[in-house]
């Protein structure tokens, strides 16, 4: 079983066909075993990045994917909330790595939630992003970093 945090870039895999999307998917099905974690931002970042694309989708799918999203969000994933002091934490995330402002509020979520696991016996918490100067930072503060689009399905 693996703990993972993952970022709106990698989780919208799960939803949308694109490279990486199997092994996201495979890592975040609940007969996986792993503890999947997203930002509640992911929720919106991930309706945004459908809604986006829906000019290829019908009507008809682009519905069954919100629904999909509401379902995942609601019952499978477990979500780091956003806070005052998640606020806090991304402003000092995003003036020392030159992150954009959504990605310091993922990683700032991430190291939120590193902190509270830091029991012992719970598997390490890593990193899953798709974005590559977030992936640089998550590094630096010290997090294992996987990025589905270049892993084996």
């Amino acid at each position: 079983m693996s703990a993972f945090f993952v970022d709106s870039s990698a989780i919208v895999k799960c939803y949308m066909d694109e490279r990486g999307s199997e092994w996201m998917r495979a890592a975040a099905l609940p007969d996986s075993g792993n503890d999947v974690f997203i930002s509640r931002l992911a929720s919106v970042e991930i309706v945004s990045s459908i809604a986006r694309r829906s000019r290829s989708l019908t009507d008809q799918d682009a519905a069954a994917l919100y629904d999909a999203v509401k379902f995942d969000v609601d019952n499978l994933f477990s979500i780091v909330e956003f806070n005052e002091g998640l606020a806090t934490s991304a402003m000092a995330i995003a003036r020392t790595y030159g992150l954009r402002a959504l990605d310091a509020i993922q990683l700032s979520s991430a190291l939120k939630l590193q902190s509270l696991r830091s029991a012992p016996g719970l598997p390490t918490l890593t990193f899953i992003t798709a974005d590559g100067e977030l992936a640089a930072a998550a590094v630096a503060v010290g997090f294992k970093v996987i990025d589905p689009s270049q892993q084996e399905p």
